[in-house]
């Protein structure tokens, strides 16, 4: 692909669309240029106009290469099941970082228990009740970072417990929503100091 930023190695283009994150638009000059070129009457085998890409795909010129991103409308949506957990998760504090929950007795903070669908987990209720950060990793003042440095927080795919709380206690339960909260989070977790 063309982007170079995007994406540096064939390896990362490839994983891109195996993601099915590629979309190729072929005009209809180019259908009939490439139904011709492979001898197929037209329109008899020919691809929608619009179609996600496979990296066995031959690319004409005047085709439209995109990507096809998915908003969350802001939500964590590719981790919000079909139902609300069954128990209220009051939100006490919430940044584009971190976040304090009031966690309920008699709630997990994760299932350990194998073949098991964990609704009833402070886990699974997270994504239903915080918002997902609004900067991103490489989008700081609308300009893309220029090294790891200058760049913003990279933020999780969804938001993790920084620590634990048994099931039959209730209390305060500090959640990161970025990579370098996370590691803030430990640290200090480690050192004593929260």
């Amino acid at each position: 692909l063309i982007d170079s930023d995007e994406y540096p190695t064939l390896s990362r283009a490839r994983k891109a669309i195996r993601q099915k994150s590629i979309v190729v638009h072929r005009t209809d000059a180019n259908t009939n240029v490439h139904d011709e070129q492979r001898s197929f009457p037209r329109n008899s085998f020919a691809r929608p106009q619009s179609y996600i890409g496979k990296a066995s795909d031959r690319i004409v010129p005047g085709d439209i290469i995109g990507k096809q991103i998915r908003l969350s409308h802001g939500h964590y949506s590719r981790y919000i099941g079909l139902s609300k957990p069954p128990f209220d998760l009051p939100v006490l504090y919430e940044d584009d970082h971190i976040a304090v929950v009031n966690k309920p007795a008699g709630v997990a903070v994760y299932d350990g228990r194998e073949k098991s669908h964990g609704r009833n987990t402070i886990r699974y209720a997270l994504p239903h009740v915080l918002q997902p950060p609004l900067s991103t990793k490489n989008d700081v003042d609308g300009k893309k970072g220029e090294s790891e440095s200058d760049s913003g927080p990279q933020p999780l795919s969804r938001p993790i417990t920084c620590h634990r709380l048994d099931r039959p206690t209730s209390g305060l339960l500090v959640c990161a929503k970025t990579l370098e909260s996370v590691v803030d989070m430990s640290r200090q977790f480690e050192h004593r100091i929260v």
